[in-house]
């Protein structure tokens, strides 16, 4: 089954000691689903959604999320979550993936582990879903979708996903103080034809620990002298895009509560548009229309490459009928067939993935960084004539 390749840190035997638990899960989990007990597993029913957070406490689970609306929410600017239709599906399907995993580990640790391990901080607590005493490891389970392909959706783990389990493993300590683990893994169940998983270790970084505590002491000191909303839009924020606007099922956008407070109308224009002069009028005209005839090939081509993926397998069989010889003719075309070698290249999304889970360093990759000059790009968003 397939679990994130990861390149390994400069600590040769903790490297190894997380890879180890790694392939742990990875095996209690192939093992579940080789005897096909997720099906009678769950076969069960679920209460009604209900909420089961103290508003006034900070969550862990948050620790990725915007700071500003955590201050508000904190204290009282913003009601608490109603959740609907649609978050209760997701609320679900997240139960649904405990349990397939839960139902792994309780096969091999029995009650030698600890489900929603509590995890106390300064100003509330928060949940870890499995805690493994004997292995000394933090299993924190997400579920997610594949597409009608089985592909599995880009950019794992999530950046906000990692932060939550940098946060339990920050405060997760003992009675004296002591930090129970620097090891956790995420494993993301995807909801598809088949039972899937992707595993990804997460190595603590007293760094970024240190920043998720510094942020939480902030957002509870705002919250309680009445400055919440003066905390700064995160960097990286954007008006039009999540997590300041979400899509839900149906098409229908749903906006930050606090939207308004950072952005202003909900029908400003953009920051930073103007209206282009007459005698510019021809040259982004020109352009956009250069842009979107780009973008209509790209798709063609894309169309193309697929099928031609298709019909390479019948190529494949119709040399073979012939013998394998080395080109085929016919009218107008001749296809020559030939053979290559299979190669290794550097996996960069697993790269990127490593530093973000703190098994790289981004000092270690300074020596084989190459820079680039700053550039200039002009992106083009067409303006349907009812805006």
């Amino acid at each position: 089954m397939a679990v994130a390749t990861l390149p390994m840190a400069p600590e040769e035997h903790e490297a190894e000691e997380i890879a180890r638990k790694v392939k742990l899960v990875d095996h209690l989990l192939s093992e579940l689903r080789d005897e096909g007990l997720p099906s009678r597993r769950l076969a069960v029913s679920f209460p009604g959604l209900q909420e089961r957070f103290d508003p006034h406490e900070l969550r862990l689970s948050a620790a990725g999320t915007c700071p500003r609306l955590r201050a508000a929410r904190l204290a009282g600017l913003v009601p608490p979550e109603q959740p609907d239709e649609v978050d209760a599906g997701y609320f679900l399907r997240g139960r649904l993936a405990e349990l397939v995993v839960r139902a792994a580990f309780a096969r091999c640790y029995r009650r030698r582990y600890r489900r929603e391990r509590a995890v106390a901080h300064p100003w509330g607590s928060g949940h870890a879903d499995l805690w493994l005493p004997a292995e000394r490891l933090l299993v924190e389970i997400k579920s997610a979708s594949t597409d009608e392909q089985g592909t599995v959706p880009e950019g794992l783990p999530w950046p906000e996903h990692v932060a939550q389990a940098q946060a339990y493993l920050h405060f997760l300590r003992d009675g004296r103080g002591r930090r129970r683990t620097a090891d956790a893994v995420l494993v993301y169940v995807f909801a598809g034809r088949e039972l899937t998983w992707r595993i990804y270790p997460v190595r603590y970084r007293p760094a970024e620990g240190e920043r998720i505590a510094s942020e939480l002491a902030a957002i509870a000191r705002r919250a309680a002298d009445g400055t919440a909303l003066g905390m700064p839009v995160p960097a990286g924020y954007r008006r039009l895009a999540p997590p300041c606007v979400g899509y839900r099922s149906g098409g229908r956008i749903e906006r930050c509560p606090l939207w308004e407070h950072c952005w202003g109308r909900p029908d400003a224009e953009d920051d930073g548009t103007v209206e282009a002069p007459a005698e510019l009028a021809g040259l982004l005209l020109e352009y956009g229309l250069l842009h979107r005839q780009r973008q209509e090939a790209e798709r063609e081509a894309k169309r193309a490459g697929e099928l031609l993926q298709q019909k390479q397998e019948a190529l494949a069989l119709a040399f073979a009928g012939l013998g394998n010889p080395e080109r085929i003719r016919s009218g107008p075309f001749t296809v020559a067939r030939s053979e290559r070698k299979g190669s290794a290249r550097l996996n960069m999304d697993a790269l990127k993935a490593a530093v973000r889970c703190g098994l790289v360093s981004e000092e270690a990759l300074e020596s084989f960084t190459v820079s680039t000059p700053p550039s200039t790009r002009f992106l083009v968003r067409e303006v349907n004539a009812e805006e």
